[in-house]
């Protein structure tokens, strides 16, 4: 009988995220796919040290020994590692004793299986990978290195979310984004009983909801504490909390912490709680928690949709010659991100069928990608107004790893927008 995966919650973990491969990424940036391939051969009995994601995902499967041998969880190891590259990874998984017994190895495009197997959370640090997973929408984390010392409960499971772009949609933060904090304040008052739409972290909310009240249902552990405690950690304070709190209640979700910050950093908070991820959608807030416990940056794909607000996002660059002046106009995430790639990744290196952008590139567009709609144009326009094929001037390895030439320019803009 086929083995189902629809009644579960499933995480697809990359193996960047689950152990720390910083060396071998290393070495694939230095010596290229065939380079890569041989390190990993030589040392595939050398098992990877723990990555970020290890704690979150070895109390994760913990969880299935509390429902009488029914496995609630799976997790699998999504990799664009090629098969012949595999074995190190399954050597660690088996080294640390990790009940993981799936995986794909694709050579590539790991995230175009996410749908067929069923995943809800994806856990890398590419943020192409990540971004493309959130297209489709699940939910991702881009995950950044582990704080120096991760200090988690190993008896229960502890999940900690921002709040906007993240179980909510990012439609009452758009309104904070173009007109300001009392604007916003004044719309959530006004909307304090509407319930908020569902971002991308509501569905996973939701399984996570459901696992604990299956557990409930089975019988609190004799300690009377929950396997798994979620909070809510986020900058919003009064009087926008009260919407908050009538969206949980619509949406039939109890939290077990909520922190309506308003201004108050997050990193100390979250230390306490001590969770084994923590996702925002800024980051200046998901960097900073990452020194203190295990992060993620969840990418915002497009702040133009479904608001009143939302037009003037939608209209990007309108074309123009030489003698006119132009008129900036907002340009939305997606646009950005689209049109700003495609500068870079002519004189990007190729892996198999994808080009392949720097770690600092993709730090670039991650970073200004959230910046305003008019910002986002400008930045554009700087990169669009001139063409890459004709000024061909310096060598400059922080943009590519084949050795292309690329402007002087653009490193400027890097410097001058981050």
């Amino acid at each position: 009988m086929p083995y189902k995966l629809s009644d579960k919650l499933v995480v697809g973990v990359a193996s960047s995220a689950l152990f720390d491969t910083r060396k071998s990424q290393q070495v694939f940036k230095e010596k290229g796919v065939e380079g890569f391939v041989r390190h990993q051969l030589a040392l595939e009995q050398t098992p990877y040290n723990c990555g970020t994601a290890f704690p979150l995902i070895k109390s994760l499967l913990g969880l299935n020994q509390l429902f009488g041998g029914e496995r609630v969880v799976e997790v699998l190891v999504l990799s664009q590692n090629s098969p012949r590259a595999s074995i190190r990874i399954l050597n660690s998984v088996k080294h640390h004793g990790l009940d993981i017994t799936r995986g794909a190895f694709t050579s590539g495009n790991a995230v175009s299986y996410l749908h067929a197997y069923n995943v809800a959370l994806f856990l890398s640090k590419n943020v192409e990978d990540v971004t493309a997973a959130m297209e489709q929408g699940v939910a991702g984390g881009i995950i950044y290195d582990p704080p120096g010392e991760i200090d988690v409960p190993t008896d229960q499971l502890r999940v900690a979310f921002d709040g906007d772009a993240v179980v909510f949609s990012d439609q009452s933060q758009r309104i904070y984004d173009s007109k300001g904090i009392e604007a916003f304040h004044a719309h959530e008052s006004e909307n304090a009983k509407k319930p908020l739409p569902e971002g991308p972290f509501a569905p996973l909310l939701h399984l996570i909801a459901k696992l604990q009240s299956k557990n409930k249902e089975s019988g609190i552990p004799e300690s009377g504490a929950s396997p798994i405690r979620t909070a809510l950690v986020t900058a919003r304070n009064s009087p926008s909390d009260e919407r908050v709190v009538r969206t949980f209640e619509a949406w039939r979700l109890e939290l077990d912490e909520i922190h309506f910050l308003g201004g108050v950093e997050k990193p100390e908070i979250l230390r306490r709680f001590r969770p084994h991820i923590f996702f925002d959608d800024q980051s200046v807030h998901a960097e900073g928690a990452s020194t203190k416990v295990p992060s993620c940056l969840v990418p915002v794909l497009d702040r133009a949709t479904n608001t009143d607000e939302s037009e003037a996002e939608k209209v990007t660059i309108p074309e123009t010659t030489s003698n006119q002046e132009i008129q900036l106009r907002p340009v939305n995430q997606r646009d950005f991100l689209k049109r700003a790639r495609s500068v870079f990744e002519p004189y990007s290196p190729t892996v198999g069928s994808r080009r392949i952008l720097s770690t600092e590139i993709k730090d670039f567009l991650n970073r200004s990608s959230k910046f305003d709609g008019k910002k986002r144009a400008e930045i554009l326009l700087e990169l669009e107004k001139y063409s890459l094929e004709k000024e061909l001037q310096t060598h400059d390895p922080i943009l590519n790893r084949e050795g292309l030439e690329v402007p002087a320019k653009v490193r400027q803009l890097v410097k001058k927008f981050i």
